[in-house]
């Protein structure tokens, strides 16, 4: 369990900072209009699905799973929407764009 934790804490410290929190505070300064880099990027998905994977496998409560769902939701969401995302430094296209 203390493995999966430190490298969950690893996560959120060197991949992606933004990952911190629940997330809701951050979504609802967005959806309002204030821009916050990285907060729908691809890196901040994987650290937080792969930390919450982690946390609740080591047997933590992390009490803040509906949050973290909702935040992975709308980073999905966003991503599908633009038709586009960015990986590995390459901007990849989707099949399709919606307007």
């Amino acid at each position: 369990g203390l493995c999966a934790t430190f490298a969950a804490s690893l996560l959120v410290l060197f991949v992606s900072p933004r990952a911190a929190s629940s997330g809701i505070p951050d979504m609802k300064a967005y959806l309002n209009g204030n821009y916050i880099p990285d907060f729908l990027s691809f890196r901040t998905w994987l650290a937080r699905t792969v930390g919450l994977i982690l946390t609740t496998s080591a047997g933590l409560f992390s009490g803040s799973e509906g949050p973290l769902i909702a935040h992975l939701g709308a980073i999905v969401a966003s991503g599908v929407a633009r038709g586009r995302f960015e990986f590995r430094g390459k901007r990849r296209r989707l099949p399709w764009k919606m307007a």
